[in-house]
């Protein structure tokens, strides 16, 4: 399998990107409040193509879109709080479309899925998260935090029982889903005082991602807050990265995992790094890719990039040599 690319119109308008595991689905919100879902494929020649499924237009921008593991359902949340949800089962036939499924108080301006539970999970300017999935007998979202400065997120990312939130401060918040009913029992604030920006984040089973303004990448412990004291500081750092080409330091705006556990794929203004963390004493960064990067998700073939105007499939193996 080699690169693929392919046109994508209004890609400097991209506001997110997401692809199933396998790779077959992938999902692209604009900031003009469009939404276009499309299936790649594979011809009699081992070419790759790509066919639109569905389009939306909500109207208003931007959209966060995530396409669930088993590419069965498609999520999006609008910036003006709406939340909708597409069964792609049904996207073949006449008349399927995004269904309203419920609505923020607030502006939402981020959102992330967990594939462990199912879950869409959409952040919003009070400080309110939401957890929504898509089973029938599924009660209306909950909500998971209301934090006292009732400020709005930036980034969300969530994976098993844990949701981390962040604003461009370095304030981090984690949220421990694991109580009866999925309600939040556990919230954990960083108080370290730091001027960086944060950009992105990538939750793991035991630790989770923060991507900086300053390029820099940072891998922290989840933090076992307890009922006396709920609000207590955020895990240890275990180790920072810094990602930099000559003397600039580019924001980390995405972070996807890789098949090899330890290795991770960062990307902003100045390209694509691989950061190998499986030595915690000698992290291992190499850049594989030179052109700014508007989106990226990852799959278990590959990625897939939003680049120099056009939608991109990169197998792993096309990265680099020792790329997994």
């Amino acid at each position: 399998m080699s690169i693929a690319a392919f046109g994508l119109p209004g890609a400097d308008r991209v506001s997110s990107l997401s692809a199933g595991a396998r790779g077959g689905v992938v999902a692209v919100g604009f900031t003009c409040g469009t939404v276009s879902v499309k299936a790649f494929g594979t011809g009699d020649a081992g070419a790759r193509h790509l066919a639109e499924l569905v389009g939306a237009e909500f109207g208003r921008g931007p959209v966060w879109v995530e396409v669930d593991e088993a590419e069965a359902v498609v999520w999006a949340a609008v910036v003006d709080g709406r939340v909708f949800m597409l069964d792609l089962e049904a996207a073949g036939e006449e008349g399927a479309e995004f269904e309203l499924i419920g609505k923020h108080e607030a502006e939402v301006y981020c959102a992330c899925f967990n594939a462990e539970r199912g879950y869409f999970i959409t952040a919003d300017a009070k400080g309110d998260i939401a957890v929504w999935n898509n089973k029938a007998d599924a009660p209306q979202p909950r909500r998971v935090m209301n934090t006292p400065t009732r400020e709005k997120w930036h980034c969300v990312a969530s994976h098993g029982t844990h949701v981390v939130a962040a604003r461009h401060n370095p304030e981090v918040f984690v949220f421990d889903l694991s109580g009866a009913a999925h309600e939040v029992r556990s919230l954990t604030g960083d108080a370290t005082v730091n001027p960086r920006q944060i950009r992105s984040l990538r939750c793991l089973p035991g630790s989770f991602l923060v991507g900086y303004s300053d390029g820099s990448l940072q891998e922290r412990e989840y933090a076992a807050a307890s009922a006396h004291n709920p609000f207590r500081a955020a895990g240890d750092t275990l180790r920072t990265v810094v990602h930099k080409t000559d003397d600039v330091h580019h924001p980390l705006a995405h972070i996807s995992s890789t098949p090899r556990t330890s290795s991770f794929v960062t990307s902003g203004g100045d390209g694509v790094y691989r950061t190998d963390l499986s030595d915690p004493r000698r992290p291992n960064v190499k850049k594989l890719l030179g052109a700014p990067v508007r989106a990226m998700a990852g799959t278990d073939i590959g990625l897939v990039l939003v680049a120099g105007g056009r939608l991109v499939e990169v197998p792993w193996g096309a990265l680099a040599a020792e790329c997994p």
